[in-house]
């Protein structure tokens, strides 16, 4: 364990009710930085893993039990909060459901790229963004976009679109913004554009969620 800024180095405390807490000085004054329990008859527990360059260390399910499943509950009215690309694997089906959420501002009626989804050779994906938008200086006009997909790229082609972008709902204050899927031939990736007015700040954030077979 690092030390913190303060230098202090943390401190490992085990309790006789099988508690144990690491401690780490921050401000001069100790506090709890994990805390670790188990129940009497407890027979699974948490392990991590680390791996060698190229892969992230895999916190997993290990002990007695044949299937044993993780649980995180936040504390009372809190939230559990994942920063960066949240996914899900399922090595069995070849199958990847992941959401993240991707910002832009544009200020002209230009196409401007809000995400982008790389598809490679073999890879089929189903792509759902909610997109919300709203006038940066006052907030005058906002709009709405829900967007469904299918993509695809078969060995030796080019990332394609399986017939057209599905709009599950469009509200807008002002007609003129747009935002549409596409198929980027070019970077062979999937486009969320996104269309503002001239001589005009809008915000726009993009929530993508897709699954992928391949």
């Amino acid at each position: 364990m690092r030390p913190s800024s303060s230098s202090a180095v943390p401190t490992l405390k085990l309790y006789s009710d099988r508690t144990i807490q690491v401690l780490e000085n921050t401000t001069g004054n100790y506090s709890g930085a994990l805390a670790l329990e188990a129940e009497d008859d407890a027979v699974n527990h948490l392990k991590i893993t680390a791996l060698p360059t190229g892969d992230g260390p895999i916190i997993s399910a290990d002990g007695d039990d044949a299937d044993a499943s993780i649980f995180i509950e936040p504390k009372g009215g809190g939230s559990t909060k994942a920063i960066g690309l949240f996914e899900v694997e399922n090595s069995a089906n070849t199958a990847t459901h992941t959401m993240y959420t991707s910002t832009v501002q544009t200020t002209d009626a230009t196409v401007t790229q809000a995400a982008a989804i790389p598809v490679a050779v073999d890879e089929v994906y189903s792509v759902e963004v909610d997109v919300v938008a709203r006038e940066n200086a006052t907030g005058a006009d906002r709009a709405q976009y829900k967007l469904a997909g299918l993509f695809y790229r078969n060995t030796g082609g080019d990332v394609t679109q399986q017939g057209s972008t599905t709009s599950l709902s469009t509200i807008e204050s002002d007609g003129t913004w747009d935002c549409n899927l596409t198929a980027d031939t070019e970077n062979q990736q999937i486009d969320i554009d996104v269309t503002g007015k001239a001589a005009t700040t809008i915000d726009w954030v993009a929530t993508i969620k897709f699954t992928l077979v391949s």
